[in-house]
């Protein structure tokens, strides 16, 4: 990350979705989890941030999400994931 200052939070909707990736779902299962129509609206949510974390793949996206306390560091012990209801 090359940027100067913290990163801005992850919407909710991102948050979800690292959350259930973390948790190793695939993309498509993240989708039908949240309530999405497919696997893109979950590659929306990724490119942003992707892009905001400077990063370039899942493994170092959810590396970073951890270090910014945006999702559990317990390893293995995650929490389930906040079901779709209100997602934005």
């Amino acid at each position: 990350m090359t940027g100067t200052g913290p990163l801005r939070h992850p919407t909710p909707t991102e948050r979800r979705v690292m959350l259930l990736l973390d948790q190793g779902l695939k993309r498509q299962e993240a989708a039908i989890r949240l309530g999405m129509c497919c696997a893109g609206s979950v590659d929306f949510h990724l490119r942003s941030l992707f892009r905001r974390c400077e990063v370039h793949n899942i493994r170092a996206l959810l590396a970073v999400a951890r270090r910014q306390g945006w999702i559990p560091s317990n390893l293995g012990t995650n929490p389930p994931a906040p079901d779709c209801d209100g997602c934005d």
